[in-house]
């Protein structure tokens, strides 16, 4: 009899030893698997860690065809503290991209207060408005984008000027296409 209450009382220790370590190990692998994107109590929205929020929003501007350039600030002002009452006077604006860049066509004049250019650029390497006036050093406009290898139209974007520039890409030259003269053919005229 003795040893069938042993055994009784064994069985009940390992049921209860099998539980308590069956618990834990869910517990340490339900947080492991723990979902970041989770409902919140109030007004059925989204929590997130700093990080994940600034990850998420980097990658919504990047779908809208933004560039964005991201900077560790902590290493420079480890001391500072962005958001006491000193520098709410002193916040600047975000610097424009120095250099021109080449942006997709469905976010082509979109931005608030920029200017929209249409200009037309011709296979001998000339560049005009839309009423066909001359250029002068179109490069510093639209940067160094090559558009002799391109057709259709090229949109780029000119931060520092708050303009979108659409270069329309003619196939003909600007003497033949404009001033209607022939272009000179060389040796191949017979």
């Amino acid at each position: 009899m003795k040893k069938l209450l042993i055994f009784a009382v064994g069985m009940v220790v390992g049921a209860a030893v099998g539980t308590v370590v069956t618990v834990l190990c869910y517990q340490k692998e339900k947080e492991k698997n723990k979902v970041t994107w989770k409902p919140e109590d109030h007004n059925g929205t989204l929590s997130m860690s700093e990080e994940e929020l600034t990850d998420y929003y980097i990658q919504q501007l990047k779908d809208m065809g933004h560039v964005v350039i991201s900077q560790n600030l902590e290493d420079e002002y480890e001391e500072e503290d962005i958001y006491s009452e000193q520098l709410t006077d002193d916040i600047c604006p975000v610097e424009p991209n120095p250099e021109p860049y080449e942006v997709p066509s469905h976010i082509f004049g979109n931005q608030e207060f920029y200017e929209s250019i249409v200009l037309l650029y011709f296979n001998d390497d000339v560049m005009t408005d839309a009423n066909y006036e001359f250029v002068d050093d179109w490069q510093r406009h639209i940067g160094s984008i090559d558009l002799a290898s391109r057709e259709g139209s090229v949109y780029v974007r000119n931060e520092v000027e708050n303009v979108d520039y659409e270069i329309c890409i003619q196939k003909d030259s600007y003497k033949h296409a404009v001033e209607g003269e022939d272009d000179d053919l060389g040796d191949m005229a017979d």
